[in-house]
């Protein structure tokens, strides 16, 4: 009896030491938004800090260096 006991112990530590990892689960792609910056072009994510509120709408930059270009070209 002791021996039965043994190797059904004996095949779970076995089994659990070699089983296969559990491949993670898909996710949903999260839907991006993508806005054309207005000074160079290229297309950045709405949810990125830069951006600028005017009176036409929400502006959006990829750089600082954009943001302030178009802040010294826009009148005040």
């Amino acid at each position: 009896m002791k021996y039965v006991i043994l190797l059904i112990l004996a095949a779970l530590v076995i089994r659990y030491l070699f089983k296969k990892p559990k491949a993670p689960k898909a996710t949903k792609p999260v839907a991006e938004v993508l806005r054309q910056d207005p000074v160079c072009g290229v297309y950045v994510q709405e949810h990125k800090e830069l951006s600028l509120s005017t009176g036409s709408g929400r502006v959006y930059f990829c750089s600082k260096e954009c943001m302030n270009r178009f802040k010294e070209r826009t009148p005040s």
